[in-house]
């Protein structure tokens, strides 16, 4: 999905953004393909909460 990062400037309405257990995840990336460098909560400029349980 691409998107631009300044559609979240002034933005009123909250964004949520759900991920996965990261300690339980695989990284698998095809070849080709490079592992993203900032997160999507960076790049709306939103704070990140981790739960760990």
């Amino acid at each position: 999905y691409n998107y631009d990062s300044e559609q979240f400037i002034d933005n009123p309405i909250p964004v949520l953004v759900i991920g996965t257990k990261q300690d339980l995840a695989m990284e698998v990336y095809p070849p080709g393909r490079t592992k993203r460098t900032a997160s999507i909560a960076e790049e709306c400029g939103a704070d990140e909460i981790y739960v760990v349980s």
